[in-house]
């Protein structure tokens, strides 16, 4: 299973969105090096998922195709293709998206329909991105509704938490396991920083998801809550000039601490222009910065 959040970012003026997720998949044991945050080919918007692997990945490798392909077709197309690079914006991209994810559904067959709806409902994915039509981020959750079995997008935020006005600033989604526990921390760390009065999210989010990473509660699939995440966070940033970029991140495995990326560990012949993150202590380490002349 995995725990996944997005939020929106404000320092020093300025906004970015940032997507973050642990590395865990689970099935006939665990892996702890999976990617979960993905980047989509416009660059102006990513994803990530909860759930079930079997159906998040074909999902998600079906989106990038389909905005992959049509990315340079912008003159010479019909609007509904032209539509897919960026000339439709971030905003109006829910109906595109949720179409092929139910094509994919109908697709399926010789499923047993309960067991397929059960899988269905535990798979959900966070989507957001930059609007050049409104100059603002927007986070959704696509989830699936049994009732006709479909998926649907539904927004995000924690206004109604914290009895704020819709429109507030403080922009988060999250989808998972550990969802009580999560927020149970989030709400220390709102009254201890006095969020709801700065209206501004740092890196909480990855902080708390960090600390659960780094608790043997969480991860420990001995243990009683059956460790549902693990590996090391995997973080990604979008930022308003419409551009995605992945970050390393500084990771303990076995006592040793080393640069992961998507989860994965970095081989030791790899050489990373990747700027790198600490979740632990928030410094960014920009591998070029080293250059002297």
């Amino acid at each position: 299973m995995t725990m996944s959040v997005a939020w929106i970012r404000e320092k020093q003026g300025a906004n970015e969105l940032i997507f973050a997720s642990d590395s865990r998949l689970t099935g006939g044991g665990h892996v702890d090096c999976c990617q979960k945050v993905f980047p989509l080919p416009r660059e102006d918007c990513g994803i990530s998922f909860c759930g079930q692997s079997f159906l998040a990945y074909p999902f998600i490798f079906q989106l990038i195709s389909f905005v992959s392909d049509y990315k340079k077709l912008i003159s010479f197309v019909s609007d509904y293709k032209k539509g897919n690079d960026r000339a439709v914006d971030v905003s109006q991209m829910q109906n595109r998206i949720s179409q092929l994810f139910n094509s994919f559904i109908d697709s399926h067959e010789d499923q047993v329909p309960e067991s397929f709806a059960d899988d269905l409902k535990q798979t959900q994915f966070l989507f957001g991105g930059w609007s050049w039509k409104h100059s603002r981020f927007f986070i959704y959750r696509l989830y699936f509704e049994k009732s006709d079995r479909r998926f649907h997008f539904a927004s995000t935020g924690v206004w109604k938490r914290y009895e704020l006005p819709r429109g507030n600033p403080l922009k988060i989604g999250f989808i998972g396991d550990y969802a009580a526990e999560f927020f149970a921390r989030l709400d220390e760390k709102i009254k201890e920083r006095r969020i709801l009065y700065t209206k501004k999210f740092d890196f909480e989010p990855l902080e708390i998801l960090t600390s659960m990473l780094d608790d043997p509660k969480f991860v420990d699939r001995n243990g009683d809550l059956r460790g549902l995440i693990g590996g090391p966070p995997q973080v990604m940033k979008i930022y308003p000039f419409m551009r995605a970029v992945n970050f390393g991140v500084y990771w303990d495995v076995n006592g040793t601490r080393k640069v992961t990326s998507r989860g994965r560990i970095l081989g030791e012949y790899e050489v990373t222009l990747l700027p790198i993150l600490d979740p632990k202590t928030l410094e960014t380490t920009l591998p070029l910065a080293q250059i002297e002349n």
